[in-house]
Formats: structure tokens, sequence, C-alpha cells
């Protein structure tokens, strides 16, 4: 297995350069939307990539089950982990990634919204951003 860099074609050509010998039929998986960040697949340049490689298109395997998860980007690193820990102690779940593909070298605060929140809860994050930020 090989991994390329995000939304990169030209990294994904340089991955397959180095791993298609002898009888080897490369799988290209990748998400369709990247949910976190809104960005789309180049899915085009990856098939032209593959057929330039002689395969098949139908060698792409693409994942369009995407979370809803947003991505908030508050000033640094070191206030988002503030706003985290904050949240965290108010019993509020959400995620500080300081290194995730796509974004940028501060990181980011990550929320998903599911069915299973209730109005109360969504009030109550939101009520904690409006006091922490």
């Amino acid at each position: 297995m090989r991994t390329f860099g995000h939304c990169d074609i030209d990294a994904l050509r340089a991955a397959l350069a180095g791993s298609t010998t002898g009888r080897s039929r490369p799988a290209v998986l990748t998400d369709g939307v990247f949910s976190a960040l809104g960005h789309i697949a180049p899915l085009a340049g990856y098939r032209e990539v593959l057929r330039g490689f002689g395969f098949s298109a139908s060698m792409l395997v693409v994942d369009d089950t995407p979370v809803p998860i947003v991505c908030l980007e508050i000033g640094s690193g070191e206030n988002m982990c503030r706003v985290q820990e904050e949240l965290m102690r108010r019993g509020i779940a959400v995620a500080y990634m300081s290194a995730y593909s796509g974004l940028g070298p501060e990181g980011a605060l990550r929320l998903a919204v599911f069915a299973t929140h209730t109005e109360a809860m969504i009030g109550q994050l939101l009520d904690g951003f409006a006091r922490l930020l």
C-alpha cells in the first residue's frame, strides 16, 4: 500500500510510477468529497493517471459516504487547544486535530453533528463557543 497527497494528481502519478511492476494492478482508493474541508477529489484526473499507466478507470474506488464534519480554524493551535479543553470541561466533546490532510499548520477543531444530538445539546455547543470566543 502506498499513499499520495490530498487531492494531488501528480503525487498519485509518482506513487503509481514507483509501484507498478510486473503483474501488479493498483487500486486507487479515495473519498469523493472530503466533508471536513469541503474539498472534492479530482476524480477525472485520477482516471486519466490510471489510463496513462494502462489501467482501467475501474481500478478507482470512491467512497461517497461522508460524515458531516465541520472544521474550525480559530487562531493559533494553542488557542484551539484552550477552546477544546474548556468545552470538554463543560461536557462538550470537540476534537482538536493538530495535523489533518488539507489543514493549515495550526490544525483545527473538528465538530460532527448527528441526528441523535438534541436542540439543547446544539444550543450548549453554540453557547460554549460564544462564551469562549
